[in-house]
Order: C-alpha cells, then sequence, then structure tokens
C-alpha cells in the first residue's frame, strides 16, 4: 500500500460476491475461499466505495461506533490493508 494510507480510497474488488443482511458473507470465486464479517467489518466493508478514503471510513465509523478514534483509525487501517491483501478490496 501507498505512503499515505489515510488518504487511499478503497473500493471492492468486483470479482467478489457479497451478501449483506443479518450475516455479512463474501466469495472470492477466484481463491475460492468464504469470509463471514462482523458487524464493524461489514460497516466497513460497505463505507469502501471507492468514493470515501481510509481516513474518511475511520472518521464515518467513529460517528457509528463508541470509541475512541485513535482505536477507530487504527483497526480501519488494519482492516483496509487485510482486505487488500487478501484481494477483496482494491487500492
Amino acid at each position: 500500500m501507498g505512503k499515505d494510507l489515510m488518504a487511499v480510497r478503497p473500493k471492492k474488488n468486483p470479482d467478489v460476491a457479497e451478501k449483506i443482511g443479518s450475516t455479512t458473507m463474501l466469495f472470492d470465486a477466484n481463491a475460492g475461499r468464504l469470509y463471514e464479517l462482523n458487524e464493524s467489518a461489514k460497516t466497513m466493508w460497505v463505507l469502501c466505495d471507492g468514493k470515501r478514503s481510509v481516513g474518511e471510513v475511520a472518521k464515518a465509523m467513529a460517528a457509528e461506533y463508541d470509541a475512541p478514534d485513535e482505536k477507530l483509525a487504527a483497526d480501519t487501517v488494519a482492516f483496509v490493508k487485510k482486505m487488500v491483501e487478501l484481494g477483496l478490496l482494491l487500492e
């Protein structure tokens, strides 16, 4: 990932199928893998639309969840890094 991760605008890989509901599932047909997201990961996934930066996603998470901004920023960065590593999100 680039130098200023907070400015990156991650977007969903179009090859990944998603089912968003009471349970959120992602299916990567290329890798043959299925992923289940918890509630906060689901929120981050939805916010990663290619329009918002990682910093903007972190701010939206702070507005949604009662946790320190620094923790939510760190969690958002970790989520984006992992999703990019898995090929589920694109930079």
